[in-house]
């Protein structure tokens, strides 16, 4: 099935998707956590809370939302998707 937003049909690796992550943070889709005052190791302890997660597919899917999370990590709009509770700090 491919992806709702880009249309991909195969699973990125993490590698590929932190290329892709810096791609969009040099953009201005999003506004990035790292440029922000909470700096670049918010972004990174999201990614952490994901990787204990049960729900992580393949490091870089969440089952909750389909999304990849390096790059949901970079909008801090976002929030953790999980019906229990955010596993993300402070959300």
């Amino acid at each position: 099935m491919p992806c709702i937003s880009c249309g991909r049909t195969e699973i990125p690796s993490p590698e590929e998707l932190e290329r892709i992550a810096g791609e969009l943070l040099a953009g201005t889709e999003f506004i990035s956590l790292d440029a922000g005052a909470l700096g670049p190791s918010f972004r990174h302890q999201r990614i952490a809370a994901c990787r204990t997660c049960e729900y992580l597919r393949f490091d870089v899917m969440c089952s909750w939302c389909g999304c990849f999370v390096q790059i949901r990590s970079l909008n801090p709009d976002q929030i953790c998707p999980d019906p229990a509770g955010s596993r993300w700090s402070g959300e």
